[in-house]
């Protein structure tokens, strides 16, 4: 994602954007480990690292259901953790 080279601030005033660039992507699917003894949800993490950071998001899902299905344990949500740099350019 690149911002636009100059932002202004609420006063008018001009001042540099700020750019973020996906370095890293990782899939974490959270699996549903059942309950614990006082009731509350017990959440197991499977993380896979090394996602491309061009990847299409829809196939990406795809895949996360694709991996869930071999899982012993019930899909509770997918999750796409991403690292960025963050700059001035």
């Amino acid at each position: 994602m690149t911002i636009a080279p100059y932002i202004y601030d609420e006063k008018g005033v001009k001042n540099m954007a700020i750019e973020t660039i996906v370095t890293d992507l990782s899939l974490r699917l959270v699996l549903n480990g059942g309950t614990d003894k006082n009731g509350k949800a017990i959440l197991k993490n499977k993380q896979f690292k090394r996602v491309k950071p061009n990847a299409d998001v829809a196939k990406v899902h795809e895949v996360a259901h694709a991996l869930a299905s071999l899982q012993e344990l019930k899909l509770h949500a997918v999750q796409l953790l991403s690292t960025s740099d963050i700059s001035n350019p």
